[in-house]
This record gives structure tokens, C-alpha cells and sequence, in this order.
């Protein structure tokens, strides 16, 4: 039984067969459900952690080729559904390069002097 604050995880690549559970702090609770009301926030988060959890809700998917810019640490909220708001937004303020390969994918590189 799960208590008030707490979430089952399932693993597939388990053969424990044990859900792992974790209890949750209000500010983690309002994050992960923030997708219901179309925002994400994130305090401190990698831009390759945001790229993975924006490319599950979005048909368009964020490709990053740089590890600086994947490692850059991004804080904000934003729409989900925005992933090209989001992608000019690492154009003006973390100075990515940003380049559509084919009709839904956006590769991100950090721009060249």
C-alpha cells in the first residue's frame, strides 16, 4: 500500500518483481505533475535531462550534439507543448545552434566562434 507523498516504480529490467517506492516532497510532487497543466519547471536540471523528459510529450524530438551544452544547467517552467519556444530560447541565452534534420528532429550544438 502506498501512503499519502508516495510513488511505485516498476521496473522492467528488474526480475525482482518488488516495486521500488519513494516518497515525495511537495516541490517534487508539483514538478512531475506539472505536465498536466501543459508547464514543466526545473531548478538546476542538465539541458540532456529537460531534452529527455520534453522529447516524451512531444512529437518533435531534441537532439543534443554538444556535452557542454547537454551538461548546461537550465532553471525555469515553460509549456510542454513549446519545444521550439524552448529551442530559440537555448538559441538567444545559452548560444545553441539549432538545425531541423528532417521534418521532427532539432539537433543542438553550441554555436562556433
Amino acid at each position: 500500500l502506498l501512503e499519502a507523498n508516495q510513488r511505485a516504480i516498476i521496473s522492467f529490467s528488474r526480475d525482482t518483481g518488488e516495486p521500488e517506492i519513494a516518497t515525495l516532497t511537495k516541490g517534487e510532487i508539483q514538478r512531475v505533475l506539472a505536465w498536466q497543466h501543459g508547464l514543466m519547471t526545473f531548478n538546476s536540471k542538465p539541458l540532456s535531462e529537460i531534452a529527455y523528459e520534453l522529447n516524451q510529450f512531444n512529437e518533435t524530438q531534441m537532439v543534443l550534439l554538444d556535452d557542454e551544452l547537454a551538461s548546461t544547467l537550465f532553471s525555469g517552467t515553460f509549456r510542454s507543448d513549446n519545444m521550439e519556444g524552448f529551442v530559440r530560447l537555448l538559441e538567444v541565452a545559452f548560444e545553441a545552434k539549432a538545425e531541423w534534420n528532417g521534418e521532427f528532429e532539432i539537433q543542438l550544438s553550441k554555436k562556433v566562434d
